[in-house]
This record gives structure tokens, sequence and C-alpha cells, in this order.
């Protein structure tokens, strides 16, 4: 057998989407790390798909495993942050909290009281998933005057995503913590671990319980040899229950060797793609997924599909769809003429801009649409371009280049952009976004002694913009001469 290393990695980001810069293969990136494609060519992993370390917190009020202690000392606490933080040795780590809601008899009171980053508040709002801790990984809050009077005890729990399929385990993690604070943002508690095994995949790190109707920590730091799924059923969730809330939450593009885009789906959902794009896909038993032409549009709604069909058609940017519908787990791989593929996940609410034709794929928590704008890709339709909005948090998109892209962003340095409208594959932005035109033109340029650099996009410093450029130009564009 022939074992042959397949380079890929995850969406870029906000944060991320500089990394495009940096390396050839990589996964999907957002407008922080996108630019990465610049910089690293050669390398088989990407730096965004490494966690970077994060350092400890001030931990003020530390206890040891096993110990117990009021939290409730001056006064009735009306809410709480258990703030979690970790690093990883092996960058495969991907550490998920959560927190399960009990009752006195040990077991969750009810099938949706388990929070966590696909069901991210308990049903009487009382306590939240954050996935941005700041200084700390994830939040859970807790808000014991909305708390449900039946709940004696919330259990936080730390499991490694996929332990058992990649051969991950606690031995790989070190720095992990707890730390309990009260609204004002002072530490209560705090609970660091020291123990490591290579036996453990999952960690109940700590808990709150109520004794003689006053809140209390205990530190656990107890870990067992099982998954999610698992922790879930020990604690009276229905497996069924976990599928379920997977989801909406394992639907993920990533590149393969910089031209291939593959996506991963646990549970079932949907995606759009370019025509014919589909070269590959896997799964257990019976082919579980399909394909149909989209007649008239992604949107749901008829008026809008229709509206959309006769705005593609009169601006050019009538691009060919499929939709492609999961119905349960698989893999599946989508590519176009050996084009690069770049994967954007994107924030909710960001906006990317991008030429028909440069669209491989997007999620269906994308809206789709395609508008008029006061410039345009002049080298291609003119007046008119695609636009993706996030709707949700599983927001990707999939873009082609011709060669490897490079990404510029001001969204920290503020400076202006100036880019050839021929090079752009698509921009990134809260909001649209849409570069100004600037034109070089002199008489030299009627008499066809032309620089080939006659107009420019241009975003300056106060229009905060990622954007994707390809090394290779796009036939077309103004030509102004004089024969």
């Amino acid at each position: 057998m022939v074992d042959i290393p397949m380079r890929s990695s995850a969406p870029v980001t906000r944060q991320t989407v500089l990394s495009i810069n940096e390396r050839k293969v990589e996964g999907a990136k957002t407008t922080r790390t996108i630019t990465s494609i610049n910089h690293t060519s050669s390398q088989a992993v990407s730096n965004a798909s490494t966690p970077v370390s994060k350092p400890l917190p001030p931990l003020v009020h530390m206890v040891q495993k096993g110990q117990k202690t009021p939290l409730e000392n001056s006064g009735k606490l009306t809410s709480i942050k258990a703030c979690l933080g970790w690093n990883v040795k092996n960058p495969a780590c991907d550490v998920d909290v959560s927190a399960f809601l009990l009752g006195s008899s040990g077991k969750v009171i009810g099938d949706s009281w388990f929070v966590f980053y696909g069901q991210t508040e308990s049903p009487d709002h009382s306590t939240v998933f954050h996935a941005d801790g700041g200084a700390d990984r994830e939040i859970i809050s807790v808000d014991f005057t909305r708390l449900d009077p039946s709940v004696a005890r919330i259990v936080f729990v730390l499991t490694i995503n996929e332990a058992f399929e990649k051969n991950l385990n606690f031995g790989m993690l070190e720095d992990a913590y707890i730390r309990i604070m009260d609204p004002a943002g002072t530490e209560l508690v705090s609970f660091k671990m020291d123990e490591y095994y290579t036996n453990v995949t999952s960690m109940m790190i700590g808990e709150l319980y109520l004794h003689n109707g006053a809140w209390k920590f205990n530190a656990i730091g107890n870990g067992v040899a099982k998954d999610l799924c698992a922790v879930c059923t020990a604690f009276r969730l229905f497996k069924q229950r976990i599928r379920f809330w997977r989801k909406f939450v394992m639907l993920t593009f990533e590149t393969v060797n910089e031209l291939t885009l593959k996506v991963t789906c646990t549970g079932s959902d949907v995606l759009f793609t370019k025509a014919g794009a589909f070269i590959a896909g896997e799964n257990a038993g019976g082919k579980n997924y399909k394909f149909e032409k989209v007649l008239l549009g992604p949107q749901n709604n008829i008026g809008q599909a229709l509206l959309g069909q006769l705005a593609r058609r009169v601006t050019g940017e009538n691009l060919p769809l499929m939709k492609v519908t999961l119905n349960g787990d698989s893999v599946t791989y989508y590519a176009n003429y050996g084009q690069h593929v770049v994967v954007y996940h994107l924030e909710q609410g960001e906006t990317i801009s991008v030429e028909s034709e440069n669209i491989l794929a997007f999620s269906q928590d994308c809206d789709y649409s395609v508008r008029f704008i006061g410039v345009g890709v002049l080298s291609q339709k003119g007046l008119a371009t695609s636009t993706l909005i996030a709707r949700g948090k599983d927001a990707y998109v999939a873009v082609l280049c011709d060669g490897n892209p490079i990404v510029l962003s001001n969204v920290m340095s503020q400076d202006t952009i100036s880019v050839d409208p021929d090079a752009v594959v698509c921009w990134v932005g809260n909001g649209h976004c849409d570069p100004q035109v600037t034109a070089d033109i002199s008489w030299k340029t009627f008499i066809g002694q032309t620089s080939g650099e006659s107009y420019q996009f241009e975003w300056h410093g106060n229009c905060p913009v990622t954007v994707i450029i390809q090394p290779s130009e796009r036939k077309g564009g103004i030509s102004v001469s004089m024969d």
C-alpha cells in the first residue's frame, strides 16, 4: 500500500486570512488570517491550524484537586463566569468545553440541559456558552437568578474532539484550568490541573453545586476514556440528541493539496457548488448524498429566486449552480480545472464580494445575491458582482484562483490598497466595502502609449477590507486608445 500524504488545512477566518500568504496548503481563512497565503509555499501544515499558546492568567485563589470552596461568603451571588483555558502540545488536539445542568439525582434534568458549542444556551437562558474568552479560551456564564430551581449541580467538562479517531489524549495538553469570576470580574476560586494521563480523553474539571442553599465549587479533575457522546450518555442524555446537535456544527470546508475542496459532513446539511465541480466522495454504506441543478437560485423564497435569476442574467453573473444534499456522514471533494482553492470562514454578518466565475462552493449559511455597485470588476462584467453574507456559524465560501493567491489587508494598518481589477478575486469586510476606481489617463493613452495600468481599484484606510488577488490577469478590461 502506497501512502501519499495529502496536505490539508482548515478554512481561514478574519483572524487567520493573512496566513494564506505563507503557505501553499491550508484550511479556510478569515479576514485576520487570509493574507498568510503569501508566505509559506512549502509548509505541509498551516500556521492557522496550529493553536496559538496563551499565557496563564493570574490564578489568585487556587485550590487543590478535591477541595470544596464556598462562593457566597458575603451576600447572595447572582451570577458567575466559569472561565476555562488550556494549551496543547499536539496541534491536532481540538478541545471543547461543555456544561451539564444536573438535578439532585446527578442526572440532567431534561434532554436540552446541556450547553456547548452546538447548543449555546440552556432552556431557561441562565447558562450560556461563549466561544471567545479573551484571556481565556472559552467561557460559560451562569445567571443564578434565571436558573431553574431543579438544577442542583453544574458540571464543566473538557473533551478532545475526535480523540479516538485521531489517537489523541490529555497527555498532549498542558496548562488546563478553570477559574470562577464574580460579576465584577474578581476571581472567587481557581483550579489548575497537574495530572495529564494518556488514557484520558474527557475531563470533568470542576463543578458548581448547591449546599444548604448556597453555591460551592468542587475541583474535580477526574478524567475518563470517553468521547463527548459517551459522557452525555453517562449523564442520561440520548445519543440521538447528540447526533441532532452535531449536524449543526459538523459541516467543514478545507483545501487538500491546494487544488481541491474537501467538505466533511457529520449529520445532514446542504451546500451549493459550481455545476459539475464534484470529483469524488466517500461514506459508510450506500451513497448518502445527491446532486441537483439549481434552476433559479439558492434562495428559499421563490420570488427572491426569480429576481436573483433575472439579475444574474442581466449582469452576466449567471453562475451555474449545483445543490448538494448531504444525508448523513460523508466526505466529498470538488475542483475546477486545476485552479487553486481558498476557503474562507465568514464571521456573522461578514460579507464577501466575488466574481461569479471565481466561486467554487458555499454553505447554506451564506446568503447569495447579485448586486449592482458603483464600480464592479471592470475587466469582467462591468457594474455588478456576486455577494455572499454570513447568516450562520457555518458560513463557508470556497473561491478559485489562477495560481497561489496573495492577500492584502488594511484592517489593522489602515493603509491604502491598490490592485489591478483584472487580478482581483474577491474582497471581504463588514458590509460591501466597495473600492473606488482611479484612472491614470493622459494624452499618451489615446495614441497607444499606455503603461497597461490605466486604472486600479483602491481602498483607503477608512474602509477596512481584505482583498484576495491572483498572480494572473483576466483578459478584458477597459481599453482606451486611438488607432
